[in-house]
């Protein structure tokens, strides 16, 4: 059962959950080409570096929790209009853990995927976009709270380690 009922003029269709993995440097290409598709310009080494490790984060580094190319597992909203899958995961932690199954964004490849968590930054998480610019994880990851629903102290570990592994290995120039 779903949390997400479906709105009545929803248009997109509800298509299988289907494992889309993808290697690091895939997913650092795919943010790279998203955001210059999204805002017309290339992100600067720092914010890509935060964004790279939050989609790690979020995916297993792109080998486990990546379906249907949605880079940072983002929700179907009532706005959203796209193709949808059903997911079941775990949900806060502690006290708080529970399963949830819910409605999540479908994306035909990794491109559109990338295109589609920048715009969804962008429009609820603008605040957290200016943190990624500073290449700070911890600070990244206090403003991603209310988008998070997992340990928030270990969010602001993985991000930190992360964004600077992110420069150490494979660098803006690297892509």
């Amino acid at each position: 059962e779903s949390d997400f009922s479906l709105p009545a003029d929803h248009s997109g269709r509800i298509v299988d959950r289907l494992a889309t993995r993808m290697a690091e440097r895939e997913i650092a290409t795919a943010l790279d080409r998203g955001h210059v598709a999204a805002f017309g310009v290339s992100p600067s080494q720092a914010r890509l570096s935060v964004a790279w490790a939050m989609i790690c984060h979020e995916t297993g580094r792109g080998v486990k929790g990546l379906y249907n190319y949605n880079l940072g597992n983002v929700d179907a909203t009532a706005d959203w209009h796209g193709d949808i899958f059903s997911l079941t995961a775990g949900e806060g932690s502690g006290a708080t853990a529970h399963m949830q199954t819910k409605w999540l964004r479908a994306y035909p490849d990794q491109y559109s995927g990338a295109v589609g968590w920048w715009q969804f930054m962008a429009k609820e998480y603008a605040g957290a976009l200016v943190a990624f610019d500073t290449g700070d994880g911890e600070k990244s990851a206090e403003a991603l709270r209310s988008y998070f629903t997992g340990s928030m102290p270990a969010l602001r570990r993985e991000l930190r380690l992360r964004a600077a592994e992110f420069v150490r290995r494979m660098g803006k120039g690297g892509l």
